[in-house]
């Protein structure tokens, strides 16, 4: 961690290392407070709910991957089809030159870099 840190410490790939870290580490002191017994019941009673939260967050996540397809076939937000979105912010995609200004106030323009399906994930 330390020459990723050194290297670049914003970039994605060091970002998501000291959050993977961090997780283990908060994993780890459970086992460590399991030593009191006073504490034993409740990190029990922790790893029972986290381990039966696992199915809840599996449909959870099915769930918000078929919401943010079916934005992306339906176009909502899309610049590129002819609509309601592309009417409403006055944008011309007909000339391929020139990519169209997306006004700050038009929905969806914050996930222009990763697109609209990605972005609805999110």
């Amino acid at each position: 961690m330390t020459f990723v840190h050194w290297y670049d410490p914003y970039t994605f790939f060091s970002k998501s290392i000291i959050s993977t870290i961090v997780t283990l580490a908060v994993r780890r002191s459970f086992n460590y407070i399991r030593m009191f017994d006073s504490l034993s019941p409740i990190v029990t009673m922790l790893n029972n709910v986290i381990w039966e939260l696992r199915i809840f967050l599996t449909f959870y996540f099915v769930l918000i991957f078929i919401f943010s397809l079916m934005y992306g076939v339906l176009g909502l937000g899309n610049y590129k089809l002819d609509g309601g979105f592309k009417n409403a912010f006055d944008l011309n995609v007909n000339d391929p030159t020139k990519q169209p200004d997306l006004k700050n106030d038009a929905p969806g323009v914050e996930y222009k870099q990763i697109g609209l399906f990605f972005g609805n994930i999110m």
